[in-house]
């Protein structure tokens, strides 16, 4: 309204200006009526051939009845039958060497996600501006149990929120080699199949994009089932890359979750205290530190500039009397050493 009324370039910006800063200000409960204010630009046709892969048997007609209102035709959907977010790498194989056997690309979805119309053609259009891609991922709408849609706006691709989130593997498209490629770790679920696409050095994490802007919209999942799910995907991730960890399923409320626990190694630590009188200074240091010392059972060296304090180099000589696991005194222009 601004900026038909304005008249001049200043009301023009002012309009572009409200635009962008309202609607930060609006709350959730009218993200529909954002969304529908600012539909998303018309994706470039593309002729690229899609295999829609819908993974596991519950939901899957809702699947398939909003693949019938895609903008881009030229797709070839089959059901993975399965229990919801399972995938059968026999069957899926398949199916990308008899009816899909002339896609370049696939795109994988969970059963029960309802696609938006130019979902298809978004991604077929993002596979053609970036044809390094290996996988991408988009946005979601989440249907609460209200009827209300709610946005899950992803990151950039964020590799340890694929391990402990899974968040991108409900609806994502990869290409054909790759997918192909994956499939021989046998994944068992959606989890695997996403991750399984880093199992080895080859692909780079800067190659699988983010499509901003939902692509669908998600049903609610049972996010215990889902948990554990993830945690073995997860897990069979890291030991193919030879990383020791410990997965464990989480209490979530949205999505599922769980904790990665990396195996830290121990190195040996020392710390370097530069000292020159200044005793309170040095007590103050050393007493703050030597909780952590003695936890990672760290070296201290004390490097001692001459002091001439009778106090200092009486609280130096004390030092093995200290409760941490080694101390070394160097003195600057002579050697002193002493150890707890």
């Amino acid at each position: 309204m601004i900026d038909a009324h304005g008249g001049y370039g200043a009301e023009r910006l002012r309009g572009q200006l409200y635009d962008q800063l309202i609607p930060a200000s609006l709350p959730f409960s009218d993200y529909v009526n954002w969304r529908d204010r600012f539909p998303l630009p018309m994706p470039r046709a593309s002729g690229l051939s899609l295999a829609v892969v819908v993974a596991g048997a519950p939901g899957a007609e809702q699947t398939l009845a909003a693949l019938e209102t895609q903008t881009h035709e030229s797709w070839t959907a089959g059901v993975i039958d399965g229990e919801l977010l399972s995938v059968d790498s026999d069957a899926l194989l398949e199916f990308l060497d008899g009816a899909a056997s002339d896609s370049h690309h696939a795109v994988i979805a969970m059963a029960g996600v309802v696609l938006e119309p130019n979902a298809l053609a978004r991604i077929a259009a993002a596979f053609d501006a970036y044809p390094a891609a290996i996988a991408l991922y988009g946005d979601l709408e989440f249907l609460a149990e209200d009827g209300r849609h709610w946005p899950l706006a992803f990151p950039a691709f964020d590799y340890e929120r694929m391990l402990e989130q899974g968040y991108c593997a409900q609806l994502f498209a990869v290409r054909r080699d790759a997918l192909v490629a994956g499939l021989e770790a046998r994944p068992g679920n959606l989890y695997r199949l996403f991750n399984c696409l880093l199992d080895h050095a080859g692909p780079r994490e800067d190659n699988i994009l983010h499509l901003p802007g939902a692509l669908a919209t998600l049903r609610k999942l049972d996010r215990t089932y889902a948990s554990h799910q993830l945690a073995a995907a997860s897990q069979m991730h890291l030991d193919a890359r030879a990383v020791s960890a410990e997965v464990t399923p989480q209490h979530v409320n949205l999505f599922p979750a769980v904790r990665v626990g990396r195996a830290i190694p121990r190195q040996r630590v020392t710390v370097v205290i530069p000292t020159r009188d200044r005793l309170p200074l040095l007590r103050t240091c050393i007493d703050s530190i030597a909780p952590a010392v003695e936890c990672c059972r760290a070296d201290i060296l004390v490097v001692d500039n001459d002091s001439v304090d009778p106090k200092t180099i009486a609280y130096l000589a004390g030092l093995a009397s200290i409760a941490v696991s080694q101390f070394q005194l160097v003195g600057m222009g002579r050697h002193m050493s002493t150890r707890s």
